[in-house]
């Protein structure tokens, strides 16, 4: 009887009072079609700032590098081998481009 006792407290002390605002506030919150229209919103915002970035530039670049393990010689007669490459190669570039007339670029951007 005393652990019923306890076990009720327990309960009625974690179990605490809502107001009606709050509750009118979570059946809001947790509403479906406000979710949605939430979501929807959200989803609007996204758009507005992809159709803005079609007016920024773009830059792309590119790193490469490698190591040639088999090096070709190239032997003369009488003269031994001559190498024919280098032991390590590397490329390295940066490309920038500007947008100068982006055609759906004033369409989509006041549409989103």
């Amino acid at each position: 009887m005393k652990y019923m006792v306890a076990i009720t407290l327990l309960i009625s002390l974690n179990a605490g009072a809502v107001t009606l605002e709050e509750a009118v506030g979570l059946a809001l919150e947790n509403r479906g079609d406000v979710q949605s229209a939430l979501m929807s919103y959200e989803s609007a915002v996204w758009t507005s700032r992809s159709a803005d970035l079609w007016f920024l530039p773009q830059v792309n670049g590119q790193l490469a590098f490698s190591k040639n393990y088999d090096i070709q010689e190239m032997t003369i007669p009488g003269m031994g081998s001559i190498p024919m490459g280098s032991e390590y190669s590397s490329i390295a570039g940066i490309s920038v481009s500007v947008p100068l007339f982006v055609p759906q670029g004033p369409a989509g951007s006041r549409l989103a």
